[in-house]
């Protein structure tokens, strides 16, 4: 601007024999305007904006404005502080209270109020009881105000602004005077430690990484459906890792059927505190539902106190069928040699079958691994000999195989009772006739 003023300088300095066009003397009276503007523009300087809450979506609750007061003119009682940044305030026509928080004296000699549009907060200073409100030349001044303040935007970004006092020329360009960001939890997991359905699990393992530090009295909210048992009594959680080591924090929990609520407190003579960018990791090994009936995917959705947004629904684990242990018949113990064995597994494709100490395998398909046979139902196993037979339900693919079940056998010889000789037993048949005819015609005498 300044080569441009002084080219201007040097055109008016030969109007009088060379510009003799209107057009001319009109551009160089304008720009001769405009440069004398410049030279004496004044503005505030360092000026700054910020809110105490940059989360998406979030109502922040104190607003920080200041800036060096321009060096052509003081601030006195009836001047004004306008700052300008499109909705982040509430409109508010009548006056309420504006903080100063430095810049003019100690004790204050100004009071400050405001009032608001959607876009702009206008401050009117005032002297405070007994004193002469004056924020000096070239002065530093901070306010903040704690109402009127709007719903940040749901979108992430920076917040622009300006400001202007009635002292000077000219409003301080638009600059960024914070950044809105969405807080949430990343990387969260959510794992039972039995998959099967029907089944009821009896440890759930649960973290994530933290965005925003938590502390004592912070909680974290984990939600899936049906998948816990209501407790509105406190009960322990365990604090894997996370919050140092040894721990700063302890927690306790909360359930409904379908949230767990965990709070943090500070662990005996710690200050409890789970960093930004720290990795937790907590159990819970009660107040857990039965698994669905129904194979398939548990989702999850995890938020903390600290945070404007749950983490988007996600699979946590997969429920799936699975194959009942198997049943022997006859059980484990002493059978009759030539005994067949017969073998029963719920929901198994395969009942896999091993003698020895070596334990059956299954194949992803359900078929039976290498060195295990599989059970036939038309040609059972007999026992001839002492034996130990391992079993294991082969489910097939995307479903859970049984245990391994163990029976232990010892083969007997069938026994056998001598029946009595023919002569012999007719003669005891007679025998017994007799002695009831003597009794019958005893009783008859009677």
């Amino acid at each position: 601007m300044s080569t441009i003023c002084d080219r201007i300088s040097y055109i008016k300095s030969g109007t009088k024999t060379k510009a003799t066009n209107n057009m001319k003397i009109f551009l160089v009276l304008f720009l001769s305007a405009l440069c004398s503007h410049v030279a004496n523009a004044t503005s505030v300087g360092s000026a700054a904006f910020v809110a105490n809450d940059l989360r998406t979506s979030a109502t922040p609750t104190l607003l920080t404005f200041g800036a060096d007061v321009s060096g052509s003119g003081a601030l006195a009682e009836d001047d004004t502080i306008t700052v300008t940044s499109t909705g982040v305030f509430t409109a508010q026509a009548t006056d309420f209270t504006v903080t100063i928080v430095s810049g003019s004296g100690n004790p204050a000699t100004c009071t400050a109020e405001g009032t608001t549009t959607a876009n702009a907060l206008t401050v009117y200073l005032a002297s405070a009881a007994g004193k002469t409100c004056a924020i000096a030349n070239s002065a530093t001044f901070s306010m903040t105000i704690a109402a009127n303040i709007a719903a940040n935007s749901a979108t992430a970004g920076n917040v622009a602004f300006t400001m202007a006092t009635s002292v000077d020329t000219d409003a301080t360009a638009s600059a960024t005077g914070y950044t809105l960001a969405e807080k949430k939890l990343s990387s969260a997991s959510f794992l039972a430690n039995d998959l099967r359905t029907s089944a009821t699990p009896t440890l759930i393992t649960f973290g994530a990484d933290a965005t925003t530090a938590l502390a004592e009295d912070d909680n974290i909210m984990v939600i899936s459906t049906g998948v816990f048992t209501a407790q509105a009594t406190d009960f322990t959680v365990t604090i894997v890792s996370g919050s140092g080591n040894p721990a700063t924090c302890t927690a306790e929990g909360t359930t409904t059927a379908n949230s767990l609520t965990v709070s943090l407190a500070s662990a005996s003579g710690k200050t409890c505190a789970i960093a930004a960018g720290a990795t937790f990791s907590m159990t819970i090994a009660s107040d857990i539902a039965a698994n669905s009936a129904t194979a398939g995917n548990v989702a999850f959705r995890m938020v903390t106190s600290k945070d404007n947004t749950a983490t988007a629904s996600a699979t946590g684990y997969t429920l799936k069928m699975f194959a009942a242990d198997p049943t022997f018949s006859p059980a484990s113990g002493n059978v009759t040699t030539g005994s067949a064995l017969t073998l029963t597994s719920t929901n198994a494709t395969t009942i896999c079958l091993r003698s020895g100490t070596t334990a059956p395998t299954c194949y992803a398909n359900g078929t039976c691994g290498m060195g295990s046979t599989a059970y036939n139902a038309a040609a059972k196993p007999t026992i001839t000999a002492a034996i130990t037979w391992k079993a294991i339900g082969c489910a097939g693919t995307g479903k859970i195989d049984s245990a391994v079940v163990t029976a232990a056998y010892d083969a007997t010889a069938a026994t056998t009772t001598a029946a009595p000789a023919s002569g012999a037993s007719q003669a005891a048949w007679s025998s017994m006739l007799t002695v009831f005819a003597i009794a019958m015609a005893a009783f008859s005498t009677l």
